[in-house]
């Protein structure tokens, strides 16, 4: 006996095999940015070192902010920005503390040597 041919399985046969079209699915990675910029090293540095060293922190952002200027396919120029503004305040709020207690103990500040005598 002779095997009999299935209907469908012949139409089957008879058509090539085409692959499966498949839709490209997009790059999903939310570790890094899509564009490929990347953060300039030196303004994190600038961030950090403005809350713990204020004048490495000053140093750090200004040299970041000329570097990002240079090539704008760097991110980072508010974290620059931040930690500029932060190291000024940190480095000049005791600088002036410091300037009003040096001239208090050496006298200049006294009220009482501003007036004429009486």
């Amino acid at each position: 006996m002779e095997p009999t041919e299935d209907p469908q399985q012949s139409s089957a046969e008879k058509q090539p095999e085409q692959p499966a079209q498949s839709t490209p699915q997009p790059a999903q990675s939310s570790a890094q940015p899509s564009s490929g910029q990347k953060t300039n090293v030196l303004a994190i540095l600038g961030l950090i070192f403005g809350i713990l060293v204020p004048i490495a922190g000053i140093i750090l952002s200004i040299i970041a902010l000329i570097q990002i200027k240079k090539n704008p396919g760097q991110k980072g120029k508010g974290l620059a920005i931040a930690g500029l503004i932060i190291g000024i305040i940190l480095f000049v709020i005791p600088l002036i503390l410091l300037m009003t207690g040096v001239l208090a103990y050496a006298g200049v500040m006294n009220p009482g040597g501003m007036l004429p005598p009486a």
